[in-house]
């Protein structure tokens, strides 16, 4: 039987060359206007020193895959959908006060949507976790935020909306037990029952 083209291509792996100084090392397919294009697995390192290694479909990231930006310093490790961030995946990247964040949990169209968690460790030793339903990249509906370092451990929960506490909820403090009806306004708590 004599072996196509498109056969050799979808076998082998192959090395492309972009003019913009991008590289892709990996699976490779004539696409629909007969380009050769990223198909199944490989590599793709942009000039800029972002990269991803993973599978695509028609050149497209697609299925699962890890892509890091150096300028960001932030590693993305889950599924694709013709080249957006969408369904289960782990983020992480420096924090805002010079520590590192984390967030896993469910992605749509490159932001946290779903459940899902999210870590931030300080220099200082503080650790936050933000915990719940994320809707377009912030926490929305019930859910928690949980404060530790030495010596202090705190979560407050309630309703989320556009990523802060509001309305009723409780405080509890977690080395002691204490519990508390507490009201909400944008993520600080204005009153004790």
């Amino acid at each position: 039987m004599v072996s196509t083209t498109l056969d050799f291509l979808d076998s082998y792996p192959s090395v492309i060359y972009y003019p913009n100084g991008d590289r892709y090392a990996g699976q490779v397919h004539i696409s629909s206007n007969s380009t050769i294009v990223p198909h199944g697995y490989g590599t793709m390192t942009k000039a800029n020193g972002e990269t991803y290694t993973g599978y695509f479909y028609e050149g497209l990231r697609h299925g699962q895959g890890q892509s890091y930006s150096p300028a960001t310093q932030r590693l993305y490790s889950g599924s694709y959908q013709l080249d957006q961030e969408d369904g289960y995946a782990t983020i992480t990247m420096p924090g805002i006060n010079g520590g590192q964040r984390q967030y896993a949990g469910f992605m749509q169209q490159n932001q946290r949507h779903g459940s899902g968690r999210q870590w931030e460790t300080s220099v200082d030793g503080q650790i936050s976790c933000f915990e719940g339903v994320w809707i377009n990249d912030q926490l929305c509906g019930q859910g928690k935020y949980i404060v530790q370092g030495i010596g202090y451990s705190q979560c407050c929960e309630g309703i989320f909306v556009n990523g802060q506490l509001e309305g009723m909820g409780a405080y509890t403090d977690m080395i002691t037990g204490l519990r508390y009806n507490v009201l909400f306004s944008r993520g600080t708590v204005v009153q004790w029952f």
